[in-house]
């Protein structure tokens, strides 16, 4: 099973995201259904179904805190086709999920991401060049919690299933 770590943006946000995106910028390619947005905490790739319980059990003693994410920048990858709505600042909080992230993704044999994270929200697949943003976007998340997603492949696009959540209460 095809899965990855997410902090996924309240109903209000999703909103304020999917109007910046058709308000204010301008992008090519095919754009992500406004229920699919989210910032991707770690990529897991395909997991064996007998793996996923163990997964869950060790993802469950993780330690976080809420945090803010604040969206100032859009950008492009270019490699990969991706436009994206994202964050300049990475939080001491968001990095220290991250780097648990990686470290239980580790010990299931999941190799550990080589670029730098960089948060954001994929707007528009399949893009052949940078988005053109009207006004640069100036959003304010908050987040206290985040999720387990199975994806697979569906009739109109990726279909997303939350296998699991995770509080960020801020105790260790």
């Amino acid at each position: 099973m095809r899965l990855f770590f997410a902090l996924q943006p309240d109903d209000r946000s999703r909103t304020e995201i999917e109007r910046y995106r058709q308000q204010q910028m301008l992008l090519t390619g095919k754009p992500v259904v406004t229920e699919n947005l989210h910032i991707t905490l770690k990529f897991l790739g395909e997991v064996k179904d007998s793996s996923i319980p163990a997964l869950i059990d060790a993802t469950s003693r993780l330690h976080g805190s809420p945090f803010r994410l604040h969206a100032d920048q859009t950008g492009y990858f270019a490699t990969q086709g991706i436009s994206w709505l994202g964050c300049s600042e990475v939080v001491p909080e968001l990095s220290d999920l991250v780097r648990q992230l990686e470290a239980t993704a580790s010990a299931f044999g999941i190799r550990k991401e080589r670029r730098p994270y960089q948060p954001h929200v994929t707007l528009a697949r399949q893009s052949d060049r940078p988005p053109v943003c009207i006004n640069p976007p100036d959003f304010d998340w908050w987040f206290e919690g985040f999720s387990l997603f199975s994806s697979r492949q569906g009739n109109r696009g990726m279909i997303y299933t939350p296998l699991g959540y995770w509080a960020l209460t801020g105790n260790n």
